[in-house]
């Protein structure tokens, strides 16, 4: 049974993920896939995890859900928030669901707008 408790609060964001296959990428290289959403905060149960997750997602236009655009960032922790060129940016780091299900490491670069 999976649970989830979205929040109310979702801003606009580009999102530059920094890891693939939890490995960082070369510098520049996240800057050519950026992926634009409402960000928001969920609780999360099942029946082996219950914690904290990012999402990255739009509402669907018939039934309203909310559709992912990257997977969720588990265990979200904020590491660096700062302004730059006139422009707000958070940097998280926390796990995402591998290709083969087990988490690897993983940082958004999350640019408001």
């Amino acid at each position: 049974m999976d649970r989830h408790a979205d929040s109310e609060v979702k801003m606009r964001v580009v999102v530059y993920q920094l890891r693939q296959d939890g490995k960082r990428v070369e510098e520049g290289t996240h800057l050519d896939r950026p992926v634009t959403g409402l960000l928001s905060m969920a609780s999360t149960e099942t029946v082996n995890y219950h914690g904290h997750m990012l999402q990255i997602g739009t509402r669907g236009p018939r039934n309203g859900q909310f559709d992912h655009v990257v997977p969720p960032l588990y265990e979200p922790k904020l590491v660096d928030m700062r302004e730059r060129s006139g422009k707000w940016r958070m940097r998280f780091i926390g796990f995402q669901a591998g290709k083969d299900g087990a988490g690897v490491v993983q940082e958004w670069l999350c640019e408001i707008g």
